[in-house]
């Protein structure tokens, strides 16, 4: 601060002589504020002396443009995430009836407030669509290569299409493949 004071009036100085000015002036000042500096650097360590003492708790919004936030609460003392142990132990969590809107309502109220969804888009036809066989071979042959949709849905959450474009690119590449077989 005192340099950018000084700087604003047109005196040039370093920051090693502000300090050594300042020590000059008030060595108590100085002193108290190396000290605190030297706790930002070095932080007394969290700690807790008994479960529950201190919780953590921590939001995640990466995914809100889904409409989901994940809260988290760690405990200072076993540092476990209280929500995700219970997590766990029940693989899922059944939700209230009636808190998530059946999809026309959930469309309605979308429109209703300005919002604009593209409601049926043909792209293109399937070239397989009429062969079972086929259609069967190509979702095998996909879900080889993609047995678990996680990866990709977490890569898309943060930002990375890649992963996507890959499933897409083996799609269209698996119909081109199976196509030539008609």
């Amino acid at each position: 601060m005192t340099r950018g004071l000084l700087a604003s009036e047109g005196v040039k100085v370093s920051e090693k002589k502000v300090a050594k000015a300042l020590q000059a002036v008030c060595l108590a000042y100085h002193q108290a504020r190396t000290n605190k500096t030297h706790r930002s650097i070095n932080p007394v360590p969290y700690s807790a002396i008994y479960f529950g003492q201190k919780l953590h708790i921590d939001q995640n919004e990466k995914l809100v443009m889904f409409g989901v936030t994940h809260i988290c609460a760690v405990d200072g003392y076993s540092g476990k995430g209280i929500p995700n142990e219970l997590q766990r132990s029940s693989r899922t969590v059944k939700l209230p009836e009636g808190i998530i809107p059946e999809c026309e309502a959930a469309v309605a109220e979308f429109t209703s407030s300005g919002g604009h969804l593209t409601i049926s888009s043909a792209f293109g036809n399937d070239p397989l669509a009429n062969r079972e066989d086929l259609l069967d071979e190509r979702n095998q042959q996909f879900r080889q290569q993609f047995p678990d949709y996680s990866p990709v849905f977490h890569a898309i959450s943060n930002g990375n299409c890649g992963p996507l474009a890959e499933c897409i690119k083996l799609y269209i590449c698996l119909t081109e493949r199976l196509s030539a077989l008609l």
